[in-house]
């Protein structure tokens, strides 16, 4: 059974005001294996509450976009769910059908590009978002053809407020005062509040929530 893990990020009025005077948004970001996150995978206006949850279900994506800074990725084929610990041969009509891999680990995720060309492959992940639904690329990485990538996934996520970005962007450089936060079992309902003087998140206890360590 999937597990759901819920984000409540919060901003009073001071800092909205603030955050729409130099068009900034909010930007949760989440990272694949142990690289930083180089997606912005959920991208809203500064909002007095927003609730974000998700399950650990993922996806996998193909994308002829290509990967530079600032680029939008677009999925081309998708395949939602996939099954971890399988690998999925990607062609010119799409994904084919998982082949099991033992060797690989719980929770990864394998893709082999068999096109004649470079193509951007990357986790898929669903999210409610204020009661609305997304489903969008959580990383990016091209492949040249014959070559093949893992997509190990990760319990965290980044959030942090910047102009000029949208949901699927490419990210170069998350900012130093971007806010980390794990999950796992026992931290399944996180919390952060908008520190205007600071321009950054920080961690606060879920709401009607107790007994939740912020570790």
């Amino acid at each position: 059974m999937a597990c759901t893990y819920s984000l409540t990020i919060r901003t009073d009025p001071e800092g909205r005001a603030k955050l729409s005077e130099t068009g900034s948004s909010i930007v949760i970001a989440r990272p694949v294996g142990a690289r930083r996150p180089n997606l912005a995978w959920i991208v809203l206006p500064p909002l007095a509450a927003i609730w974000i949850k998700w399950t650990d279900t993922y996806g996998l994506f193909a994308s002829e976009t290509p990967l530079r800074a600032d680029a939008i990725i677009e999925p081309r084929h998708t395949v939602y769910p996939a099954a971890h610990r399988h690998l999925y041969s990607y062609g010119d009509y799409g994904f084919g059908p998982p082949q099991t891999d033992d060797r690989l680990p719980p929770g990864q995720y394998d893709v082999r590009n068999e096109c004649e060309r470079i193509a951007v492959f990357g986790l898929l992940q669903s999210a409610t978002v204020n009661a609305t639904s997304f489903r969008r690329p959580l990383n990016a990485v091209a492949l040249a053809p014959n070559c093949r990538a893992n997509f190990a996934t990760a319990h965290c996520a980044y959030v942090w407020v910047e102009a000029h970005v949208v949901a699927g962007s490419v990210v170069v450089d998350i900012p130093n005062t971007a806010l980390k936060m794990r999950f796992n079992a026992r931290n399944r309902l996180r919390a952060c509040d908008y520190d205007s003087e600071n321009r950054r998140f920080a961690i606060t206890q879920p709401p009607l929530v107790s007994g939740v360590s912020d570790s």
